[in-house]
Parts: structure tokens; sequence; C-alpha cells
């Protein structure tokens, strides 16, 4: 997926819709959150005649309902507005997370058109300017098991899964939660050769995931399994900007070893009197750019290379 050839880029993005046909509680606004996500669509369609390369909704479109079939309708609900934003000038992609898995794995990466290069998964990139971006599937290993036919490789992932939190016990591991997940080693290798090639051609890279991956920019709960796996790869690279991720609602950022980790406000626990909530994001060649909007926060940063 290729975008302009302009040195800046600029995007959209946001997260943790987790829209589902259910009652509100003090702190999720499950059913109320979709007047935000609508909010959030029109402000995109006035955005129109702006600059923006791309639009990215970093996972959790949907809560998860008492039933699949439940699932299902509230998907149908929020799919419409969700494939709206994308157009000829401005594509949209998508992140799966840990709440998208309430639907079989093959049936929510085709509705939310994720093209990976490994059906069902969910890992994939994309260039624009100077740069190349990474998504990674950070429920590619995952104990979310919602039978799914077109998914041969399911089983034995949970198995890999439930071998992981065999190793890391949630009372000295808070990350060891069943709703987080793992790329796993293919996902790494294929992450490296991404991360190599971006090297070799003098690229910037920035990564998108569902799950993050530091502690210091989200909360010790809300941690990829295989976080330390993946911060130890990131090391062994110079030209990795950011890692941006949703999944801890509250947000977050932390530097570490020149890579900015930001993690995006969820819409689902913004205030009701938000009408719409996403993050602009401006690359230059000098700074990370970031213009938060209806409770998502603002940065502003150097680049590291």
């Amino acid at each position: 997926m290729e975008g302009n050839d302009k040195k800046g880029v600029r995007f959209v993005v946001f997260t943790d819709v987790q829209y589902g046909d259910k009652e509100d509680t003090e702190r999720k606004r499950f059913k109320s959150v979709l007047s935000t996500f609508q909010g959030t669509v029109r402000a995109l369609e006035k955005m129109e005649s702006e600059h923006i390369d791309f639009t990215i909704q970093l996972g959790d479109i949907v809560e998860g309902n008492d039933t699949i079939d439940k699932t299902r309708e509230d998907m149908m609900k929020v799919n419409p507005l969700l494939s709206s934003i994308s157009s000829n000038s401005r594509p949209h992609y998508n992140v799966l997370g840990n709440h998208c898995l309430n639907l079989p794995r093959s049936e929510i990466v085709t509705l939310l058109n994720i093209q990976s290069p490994k059906h069902p998964a969910a890992y994939y990139t994309m260039e624009y300017g100077d740069w190349s971006f990474v998504v990674l599937d950070h429920l590619w290993i995952s104990v979310m098991k919602i039978p799914d036919e077109r998914d041969l490789g399911q089983q034995d992932r949970a198995l890999m899964a439930e071998a992981i939190l065999e190793k890391i016990p949630l009372e000295t591991h808070p990350f060891a939660q069943r709703w987080n997940g793992a790329i796993g080693e293919e996902q790494q290798a294929w992450f490296k050769a991404q991360l190599d090639d971006s090297h070799r051609r003098g690229r910037r890279v920035g990564v998108f995931s569902h799950i993050p991956i530091l502690e210091s920019a989200a909360s010790d709960r809300h941690l990829a399994w295989d976080h330390k796996a993946v911060l130890k790869l990131l090391d062994e690279y110079n030209h990795v900007e950011f890692y941006m991720a949703g999944h801890c609602h509250r947000g977050g950022y932390a530097l570490r070893n020149g890579v900015h980790h930001i993690t995006i406000e969820g819409m689902l626990e913004s205030s009701a009197a938000v009408e719409a909530s996403y993050s602009v994001v401006n690359l230059s060649p000098e700074t990370i750019r970031i213009e938060g909007v209806g409770g998502c926060s603002s940065y502003s940063f150097s680049v590291c290379t």
C-alpha cells in the first residue's frame, strides 16, 4: 500500500470505540459512544478538503455482546460509518483489537477490509512520503477463539497462548491478562524483515498496534505478552520514530531509546459532552506534532533520527 511522495505526512487516528447495544456504565459509554463516533465521522467529512493522507482506527471498534449474533448486529451498526471514512483521496486503515475477536477472526478481518500477506492475520504495511508504516497484529497469538472454520491455525495458536500464560503467572506479571496477546515468532520475523528493508532504503518507520509495549506509556496491565521481545527488536534499529497503540483507554506517552511510545485515548471513555474524539498527526522531517480533539492529548516532539 503506497501513498504520495511528499516528505511530510498527515493522518488522523482514533481508537477503542467499543460500541455495544448494552447499558452504559459510570465509566464506559457502550451505547452512547455511538453519537461520539458519528460526530467523529462528520468531523472527518468536513476535513475532506484538507490534506490528510490517511485515517486509521487502532482496534476495538465493537465491545462484544452477549452472543455472536448480537455482536454481529453491533458491528453492522458501526461498520457503515467506518466504511464511509475512506475515500479515493484518503484511504482508511484498521487495526485488530481484542474486543474485535468476539466475532470470528476471518469474519472481522474481512469486514474491516484488512489486507494482510497471511489471511486471516491482520498485519501489513503501507508507505507515504518518506515513511514506512507497519501495522502489527498483537492478537495473532490469543486465547480468543470464537469458532472459525476458515482460520485453520486457530486452535494451535490458542494452545501457544495458553503455554505463554503458564510461564507468566498473573500474580507476578500484571500484563498476563487474557485480553492481551502476542505477535508470535513468525510475525516477529516478518516485522524484522520490514525493519531491515526500510532501513536499507533510508526510510523512517512508524508502528501501529492495538496493544502497547511500554508500561510508562500505558499501564502494567495493558501490555503485550511479548512486549520485552518487541522492545528488544526495536532497540536494534535507529530509524523507528514511534509506536502508537490504543487498548489503555486513559492514553499515555513515554520516550524510550529514541522511540516515541504514544497511546491514544479510547473513545469509549470520553466524556458524554465530547462530540468527536480523534487525533491529527503531522509528521515532518524534523517533528512529530499531534493535535488531540475531544479529550485526546496533544504532543509535539522532535524526530530522533
